[in-house]
């Protein structure tokens, strides 16, 4: 998906900006211009005309490189070929490319269809073979899971850090991305907390510490008074955020327009969000979130 044009300027560099794949022609993932306040909790007063944002907002503090988050981690990497991550040119190593097809696969036609023989088909390798570097699925929803978790716990414990409308669209903005990336876990969260065990605790304790940071990111932006609402009502938002963050996808396929293109957009879940926050948010931070909210909708 092609970036905005009010974002494509001399000082926008190919890693500061991200696609989602599967977008339908209503909403959109493309990340977007950002303006930023250098300091304090309130964002800088910004100029009516929002089209001609051409400033890119820098990472909040904790989030890892766009450029980097896409790359493949096996259960058997060491800490330090984590960190470097896969070199380029380099194949991927059969325990990767396996990951990698299972989760495609896994995305594409839910958890609990897809068997150890039709991921062995995907990679063109013989069932033994596969058994050889995981020795079931669960092995491998396990590898996958904890994949997540080296994706999304850095942003969510970002999330208390949050003091301008800035950090807090692209913190939501990063962490729907890594959701919809590898969204079997919580579209299929009912089969995998019963039939796999250990990804039922890796996912229960990510989604109870994303839901305290949210709440403490709420907390924060009150205290701010970037975000006008009762301790009561944070909580509720809290709630909200992360519910429809993980859970929205599939809720959207429930809808009677039965547009599966358009269900599957992470996009629509930013949007919601945005909406939800829209009229919590002071009169400065509402217009400019108004402005963010209108470029998912293209």
């Amino acid at each position: 998906m092609r970036l905005p044009p009010e974002g494509r300027t001399a000082r926008a560099s190919p890693d500061r900006y991200r696609t989602v794949s599967g977008s339908s022609n209503r909403f959109s993932m493309t990340a977007l211009p950002q303006r930023c306040s250098a300091s304090g909790c309130r964002p800088r007063r910004r100029s009516a005309n929002w089209s001609n944002a051409s400033t890119v907002c820098p990472r909040p503090p904790g989030l890892p490189d766009a450029s980097a988050s896409d790359r493949p981690v096996g259960a058997a990497e060491t800490a330090a070929s984590r960190k470097a991550g896969p070199r380029p040119g380099v194949p991927l190593k059969t325990r990767d490319r396996i990951l990698e097809a299972s989760l495609q696969l896994f995305n594409e036609g839910g958890l609990a269809v897809v068997s150890t023989n039709r991921i062995a088909t995907e990679v063109a390798m013989s069932p033994g073979n596969l058994y050889y570097h995981f020795k079931n699925k669960e092995r491998i929803v396990d590898s996958l899971v904890r994949r997540f978790e080296l994706r999304a716990e850095p942003i969510a414990a970002s999330l208390p850090t949050v003091r301008s409308v800035d950090d807090l669209w692209l913190s939501l903005h990063l962490m729907i991305e890594v959701i919809h990336a590898f969204r079997f876990v919580f579209r299929d969260a009912d089969f995998l907390i019963r039939e796999y065990p250990g990804a039922r605790v890796r996912v229960r304790k990510f989604t109870g510490s994303a839901l305290e940071a949210t709440r403490l990111m709420c907390a924060n932006l009150a205290a701010c008074n970037v975000l006008e609402a009762a301790p009561e009502a944070r909580d509720a938002i809290a709630f909200q955020i992360v519910f429809t963050a993980a859970c929205g996808f599939m809720f959207s396929k429930l809808l009677p327009s039965g547009d599966i293109a358009a269900a599957a957009d992470p996009g629509r879940a930013a949007y919601q969000i945005l909406t939800l926050l829209t009229p919590y948010l002071d009169a400065d931070s509402r217009h400019y979130i108004l402005y963010l909210r209108s470029k998912y909708r293209t």
